[in-house]
């Protein structure tokens, strides 16, 4: 899921991702899920200010 937000002149994007559980995020992002994970090509879509350098992660308590 993509998350929009436009705030004055300048567009904020969030994006969503939902995983089984933790070992399969650790399965993608490494030993350190809370390191955010980089794609050379990234920085063409993304302000470098944009790109930080944490994640947040989250439980999911309900999905409709």
């Amino acid at each position: 899921m993509v998350l929009r937000r436009e705030i004055g002149d300048e567009t904020k994007y969030v994006l969503v991702t939902l995983w089984d559980n933790m070992e399969a995020i650790r399965g993608f992002a490494g030993p350190e899920p809370e390191c955010a994970v980089y794609y050379p090509e990234d920085s063409r879509y993304f302000p470098e200010q944009e790109l930080g350098p944490y994640m947040k992660h989250y439980d999911v308590l309900r999905a409709s």
